[in-house]
């Protein structure tokens, strides 16, 4: 063990000891979540006192002992870009596809890989460990006439541009693979399956697992295995793989339904006895057990009889964790980087398909059942700008900090259950602390559900960083797979250093029905009245037609406005903006490039006017954010410009439940 593995492991030891005698410490608790809403730090006067007992702790020799038994500490990490799926439909006469995309806690999303018109699904996004590169699964087709079934791997650059390098053939009328990386980079593992809901006819012979050498591209093929799910050990020298399904066609059943372990260094194949019918499993952090989810009877699983439990992968020992219940979302179990809980999900009994996130804790044990300690989160949970909102998760995984679980969810943004409900599936960041507030973080037509078809390996999709690097940057420059090219009036942008927006007050419009925040020395001034074309009637004196936000500063003030119109039947926003610019704006002809901007996952415009602005068509309204000063004006030297203040405002903005459109806008 060299130094900084055993500062890293005595340091999460004392935590854990110090949070039993003393209280958790305020700076360990708080969630990135909570710090974005909160107007100040919390105080650390616990410090000095934490920092005496440690000194005491390892002068007494403690230090060694207390490591025994510890929780394995992960690395300091931070949480960078998450990938995910959208399928959108393409111009006339293209079939809709599927692109990969990309979101952070403080960027929107945006396109990173495919187009409108390319015709080729792309999905099973991963990040590697150093975050500096993603694999993901490609074909052409639909259903059994799969073709050119591939893996790529691409390289990650800090503002989220992709750039392929390497791509691997898998072969015809087969699922994209679902790549997972070993945890030192140089390997990539999925599942080959012969059979599967895409072709269920096909018989499984022939079904296999791939690693494939991320260097070189050469490939080490696993025969004989129709695999259900994935894992590398902690420290990469074994994959465990998950076999347990019911044969998808009779007389064609592969496997043993054990979950299987695969040495790297001696190519070993080895199964874990008492575990048939495992279909998911979760390795823990220190290597010593895997999670996973089995009949309760012993047998092939059922979904309406399963079980959570852990196996010592070196003794086989088995333990129960949970009592029998009910499960079909998800991707099954998924351990915490800290080691202390796994998140599952269950059938609650009822409400439809909704599931539950549960928390166990493996290591905490009822006295009276034997069975682990739960936490279940609750359903409805309160957002960033106050509204509510119930997540219902299709499948969760953690962030690579551990203070956030990731949910790919359906919810209902107008509420529910009416003729006027809609129905959408969301990203969010959702912290485990149920008073927290979650994140939404993509709210647009066609997220993807599920990527995969026989693996459900979708763990490693928000990407992991030093705690020191340089945070994630959105550049509205298209890479070279960026979704379209620019039309002739559109003008690219060089990348971008958005303001640091995490200090920043929140603000909710009651009156035009978005959210917020603008920096904590402006003053908010709500609206008071609704906006309308300006002539001598149209604003009494004394009311304000938007909400804004203003500074008196040493180099002069300055102001920022935000409010949305109705648009009349017929009227596009394009055209709107033209009226009203004609008006409002200074010079206006309709010839002023403009730049692609985004509010709350939908597309609009950046005017570089006489007072830098953007404007966003969604649904029946249009939206608006301007500052009210030139670009180059002092007072706005501190911001990086009009502009950057205008994207770091749509950066915080978000539309409230019942404002969100059916669907994404497009310029």
């Amino acid at each position: 063990m060299n130094m900084d593995e055993l500062e890293r492991q005595l340091r999460g030891t004392l935590r854990t000891t110090l949070d039993r005698e003393l209280g958790p410490d305020p700076a360990w608790t708080e969630s990135p979540a909570a710090r974005r809403v909160a107007e100040l730090e919390r105080s650390r006067r616990r410090w000095p006192l934490r920092v005496l007992a440690i000194a005491a702790l390892i002068g007494a020799g403690g230090g060694a002992a207390l490591l025994a038994g510890a929780p394995d500490q992960p690395a300091e990490v931070a949480n960078g870009w998450i990938a995910f799926t959208v399928e959108q439909t393409g111009p006339a006469g293209v079939d809709p596809d599927t692109d990969i995309w990309f979101v952070a806690l403080d960027q929107d999303p945006r396109r990173v890989i495919g187009t409108d018109t390319d015709g080729v699904d792309q999905l099973c996004p991963a990040f590697a460990p150093d975050g500096r590169s993603l694999a993901y699964g490609s074909f052409d087709g639909e259903g059994a006439e799969n073709r050119n079934s591939a893996v790529a791997i691409a390289d990650v650059a800090d503002d989220g541009t992709v750039a392929d390098r390497l791509t691997v053939d898998v072969g015809d009328r087969l699922p994209p693979p679902c790549p997972l990386w070993s945890p030192d980079g140089d390997q990539l593992a999925f599942g080959v399956p012969r059979t599967s809901p895409v072709n269920p006819e096909t018989s499984a012979a022939g079904s296999e697992v791939w690693l494939v050498t991320v260097e070189d591209g050469s490939i080490t093929v696993l025969p004989d295995l129709l695999a259900t799910d994935l894992e590398w050990s902690p420290s990469g020298d074994l994959l465990a793989i998950a076999s347990g399904a019911d044969e998808r066609t009779p007389g064609n059943m592969l496997h043993d339904g054990r979950i299987h372990l695969y040495e790297l260094s001696s190519g070993v194949m080895r199964s874990l006895e008492g575990t048939l019918g495992a279909t998911s499993l979760t390795w823990s952090p220190d290597g010593r057990r895997i999670g996973y989810v089995a009949s309760a009877a012993g047998t092939f699983l059922d979904d309406s009889d399963t079980e959570l439990r852990v196996v010592d992968i070196e003794t086989g020992e088995q333990e129960v964790l949970t009592a029998t219940y009910s499960a079909f979302h998800g991707i099954g179990p998924v351990w915490s980087p800290d080691g202390r809980t796994i998140a599952y999900q269950r059938f609650p009994g009822c409400c439809s398909e909704r599931h539950e996130v549960v928390l166990v804790t493996p290591d905490d044990r009822s006295e009276q059942t034997g069975l682990a300690s739960e936490v279940v989160l609750p359903m409805e949970r309160t957002t960033a700008d106050g509204s509510r909102l119930e997540l219902f998760p299709w499948h969760i995984t953690w962030s690579p900090d551990g203070t956030y679980l990731l949910y790919v969810a359906w919810t209902f943004p107008n509420g529910c259950c009416d003729q006027g409900t809609i129905e959408r599936t969301v990203v969010a960041a959702v912290p485990t602390d149920e008073h927290a507030p979650a994140v939404l973080l993509a709210n647009m037509e066609g997220i993807g559900a599920y990527d995969g078809d026989t693996t459900f390996v979708p763990i490693q999709i928000w990407q992991g960083r030093a705690a020191d690097a340089v945070a994630p940057r959105l550049t509205t420059e298209p890479s070279s797979s960026a979704q379209v090219s620019p039309s002739p009036s559109v003008v690219t942008s060089p990348t971008l250093a958005p303001n640091d927006t995490s200090a920043w007050l929140p603000f909710v419009s009651e009156r035009y029905g978005f959210s917020i925040a603008h920096p904590p020395d402006w003053e908010a001034h709500p609206a008071s009245g609704d906006w309308t074309f300006p002539d001598d009637t149209a604003w009494p004196a004394g009311v304000e037609a938007t909400d804004w936000f203003d500074l008196d500063g040493a180099d002069g003030s300055v102001a920022a406005s935000a409010w949305s119109v109705a648009l009349e039947p017929g009227t596009s926003a394009d055209q709107w903006f033209l009226d009203y610019c004609a008006v409002e704006v200074t010079p206006c002809d309709g010839t002023e490039p403009k730049v692609a901007a985004s509010l709350d996952g939908h597309a609009g415009w950046f005017v570089p006017s006489s007072d830098p602005q953007a404007y966003f068509g969604i649904g029946d309204r249009i939206y608006l954010v301007v500052i009210w000063q030139p670009e180059d004006h002092p007072a706005l030297e501190r911001y990086g410009g009009g502009r950057q203040l205008v994207e770091a405002f749509l950066s915080t903005m978000r539309l409230l439940p019942d404002q969100q459109s059916p669907a994404p806008s497009s310029p």
